[in-house]
């Protein structure tokens, strides 16, 4: 049986999951397809991809670019 919650908060209060670590891995639901496409042909470095992605990830697509250093949208 599933109960279904009404947010972020509730589901952290129901599970009793860590507040900070789940609000920062949402972030990491919304990557721009760009960065995506890097990152599974391994156009990246792998220093970039995960500890890079955790850190202050924005869900901005163009402060995304930024924060892996990447000055414009390759396809």
């Amino acid at each position: 049986m599933s109960v279904n919650v009404c947010s972020i908060d509730a589901l952290i209060a129901r599970d009793n999951l860590n507040h900070r670590q789940i609000h920062r891995l949402r972030l990491l639901a919304f990557p721009a397809p760009d960065i995506v496409d890097r990152i599974i042909t391994k156009n990246i470095t792998e220093t970039r991809t995960l500890k890079r992605l955790k850190k202050d990830f924005s869900t901005e697509w163009k402060a995304q670019r930024s924060h892996f250093g990447l000055s414009q949208v390759t396809h």
